[in-house]
């Protein structure tokens, strides 16, 4: 009987390892949730999170349970027309989206009337099918990296649509699949650093002398490195770290103030203890407090200031 019954289980599943590690992470996810609603004062809001949290993910099972049916030639095919739904989508949300919760102050939601929801979470997962169908038709080279520039193109049209609206952390997650998606087609691993090389020149910029340190050490490597890229490949390195050294304080000094606060919080959360700041302060005290193991479930002190 108990045989039975896991076959039919891993049937449905499809992997029941990965399901129930998915599962268990889940709902550890929404224990914690319930813990922190447990106030000296209740509140509506706090109390019946974790209650909306079970009921989106009883949907997201429903849906599990239709999507691992399909067949992955239907992914396949329906993938580059969600890439451009999705495209489309942001595109509307730039003149007609609105903020939600913490996301207020950007214009990143679609509020429909009987639904509303964030385009750019539909574009995450469309613009992944996308790349996947790319890359598994793709015959060339991926040890070039004139392979990626495709790829990237894919990623920087609906990044650069979630930057306008603008929501930078949502952003930076679109960054996140291209390379994630990169390392697992072949490309390697210098090659991956060499692409994200202009981001860490544009940290490194707010220092002229660290920055022109760094510029020296990466021609130098690039020399080193010049019988495993084309010139051109390496010009263009060379070229997207000098422009990212060039922006980066016209760059800043574009940034709304929350945005500056977040950076700045990021390295020193006491710069705005009482704003961006806040949880991050918070978080600390209560590690230094609960240590390794906690206070215990629904014992946490923090959570009632």
């Amino acid at each position: 009987m108990a045989s039975r019954i896991w076959k039919a289980f891993a049937f449905w599943s499809g992997s029941p390892q990965l399901f129930l590690s998915a599962a268990g992470m889940t709902m550890f996810g929404i224990l914690m949730i319930y813990s922190a609603g447990v106030l000296n004062i209740p509140s509506a809001v706090s109390q019946s999170a974790w209650i909306r949290q079970i009921a989106w993910w009883l949907l997201a099972l429903l849906a599990f349970s239709f999507i691992q049916r399909m067949r992955v030639r239907w992914l396949e095919w329906f993938a580059y027309p969600l890439y451009g739904l999705s495209f489309l989508l942001l595109i509307v949300t730039l003149f007609f989206g609105t903020g939600s919760g913490t996301a207020s102050g950007v214009n990143s939601f679609l509020d429909l009337g009987f639904i509303r929801f964030q385009p750019a979470e539909i574009a995450k997962m469309a613009t992944v099918l996308a790349l996947a169908k790319y890359i598994s038709g793709y015959s060339g080279d991926f040890r070039s990296l004139r392979a990626v520039i495709l790829p990237a193109t894919l990623v920087f049209g609906p990044l650069l649509l979630v930057v306008l609206q603008p929501d930078l952390g949502t952003a930076l997650s679109f960054i996140g699949i291209l390379f994630a998606i990169l390392f697992w087609a072949g490309i390697p691993i210098v090659h991956l650093i060499l692409l994200a090389s202009p981001g860490l020149a544009l940290v490194l910029s707010y220092d002229a002398r660290i920055w022109a340190a760094y510029f020296v050490l990466l021609i130098g490597f690039l020399y080193w490195y010049r019988h495993r890229l084309f010139f051109l490949e390496s010009l263009v390195v060379m070229v997207g770290n000098l422009i990212a050294g060039t922006i980066s304080t016209p760059l800043w000094n574009s940034l709304a103030d929350y945005q500056k606060n977040r950076i700045l919080v990021y390295l020193d959360p006491s710069v705005d203890p009482r704003g961006a700041g806040y949880h991050v302060i918070q978080s600390m005290v209560a590690i230094g407090s609960g240590g390794m193991t906690g206070k215990g479930f629904m014992q946490g002190t923090q959570k009632r200031f």
